[in-house]
């Protein structure tokens, strides 16, 4: 046991992603905060993102888990615009961290890539693992892929809902729907409404799919129609 968290901490020491070289952590925080404060007004202007039930974030303490439909290339600017005191990071494919065209902003604003190996499944619980301890936000897309303006909630994996049982974190289900389409506009204007947070109650697979069909209950009841109220 002794010789097993050594090596875990080793691990985590060595881990570019958990561990980065002081200039880059300086260059990655401040780069974060300015690029989440002009993707919350660009969000607003151009997409007409209005959010709701951003203050079922307030007291939560260390570490939490979020989970969104995954339903727009910059889904994970409108989720990280609500964290304003705590670092984000998202679960991503691997091409995203490899594309030419996106891989600066996926590398600097916090994704780390989805393993295919069981060895690269131990480095991912690793992670995140020691970035829930860190008290930051780690998000995942349960749906697993990209479909844009999808109307419907898609078939969910059971990893982030795992991850929040094995670490006895809170998961925070976030729902992405849109409202009336307006004519100047070619894509109808979305809402993200933050939903309570869902408590783990044990580490066990009953759990682990108790959470994932309570939050997918909470997220298909997001129908009610936008007040000012809680608006962005």
């Amino acid at each position: 046991m002794i010789t097993e968290r050594r090596n875990k901490h080793r691990n985590a020491e060595s881990d570019p992603y958990l561990n980065p070289s002081l200039p880059r952590r300086l260059f990655d925080t401040c780069f974060y905060h300015f690029v989440v404060t002009v993707l919350r007004v660009v969000m607003f202007i151009v997409f007409g993102v209005r959010v709701r039930g951003r203050e079922n974030l307030k007291d939560l303490n260390g570490g939490i888990i979020t989970v969104s439909n995954h339903v727009h290339t910059l889904d994970c600017a409108m989720v990280s615009a609500q964290m304003r005191r705590r670092r984000m990071v998202f679960a991503s494919i691997p091409q995203n961290l490899k594309d030419k065209n996106i891989s600066f902003f996926t590398r600097h604003l916090g994704c780390f890539p989805i393993p295919k190996t069981p060895k690269e499944f131990a480095t991912f619980e690793n992670r995140v693992g020691s970035l829930l301890e860190r008290g930051w936000a780690v998000h995942f897309f349960p749906e697993g892929h990209l479909e844009p303006y999808c109307p419907e909630l898609r078939h969910f994996t059971r990893g982030a809902f795992a991850y929040a049982c094995k670490f006895n974190v809170p998961i925070v289900p976030m729902m992405i729907t849109y409202r009336k389409k307006v004519f100047y506009k070619r894509k109808p204007p979305m809402t993200l409404t933050v939903l309570p947070p869902l408590f783990p109650r044990e580490n066990t697979r009953a759990e682990t799919l108790r959470l994932l069909d309570d939050c997918k209950s909470d997220m298909l009841s997001v129908d009610e129609p936008l007040t000012l109220k809680n608006v962005m």
